[in-house]
């Protein structure tokens, strides 16, 4: 209940806790959604932080295996790059408004840019470790990871909303 009061409108006690209440919903809704994807980079940051020789020694208790660092670059922005989609479509789908085909594709577009961005500060803080250095095939593999999963989450959704038809 509302209560006029002049030029002001007062809301009754339970209206302000539905408003409390709903507003720490939506703090929860932002955690939900944004939670994994700043995690993952901040993971990413503390692996990109780890100096040469600490890699050489990981290797070595490994038995000298070393993977390939394309794929793990590749790997790594993969999964934020589908993290940050999946996080702007929840934010989307959480406001009640439909995403439509092209909005789509433009979450889609920069979700790859946000993932290529922050891959590209990753190198330039790579420059400062020891016995690391940053590289252009780095940055490459960090795009293609981003945008082939961004493509597959968007074609997995095409097909999803397809078959629901």
């Amino acid at each position: 209940m509302t209560v006029r009061a002049g030029r002001h409108q007062i809301a009754a006690p339970s209206e302000r806790l539905a408003t409390r209440l709903t507003r720490r919903g939506q703090w929860l809704w932002a955690c939900l959604f944004t939670t994994p994807p700043v995690a993952w980079a901040v993971l990413i940051f503390v692996l990109s932080a780890t100096s040469g020789a600490r890699v050489e020694q990981v290797s070595d208790a490994v038995g000298g295996w070393r993977p390939d660092a394309f794929w793990i670059h590749f790997g790594e922005y993969a999964l934020l790059g589908g993290l940050i989609l999946i996080a702007m479509l929840g934010w989307r789908a959480k406001t009640g408004r439909p995403t439509s085909l092209r909005l789509g594709y433009i979450l889609a577009a920069v979700s790859v840019a946000l993932a290529g961005i922050y891959g590209a500060t990753d190198e330039y803080h790579q420059s400062f470790v020891p016995g690391r250095a940053p590289e252009a095939i780095d940055l490459v593999a960090d795009l293609l990871g981003a945008t082939t999963a961004v493509v597959t989450l968007r074609l997995a959704m095409a097909v999803h909303a397809f078959r629901l038809r």
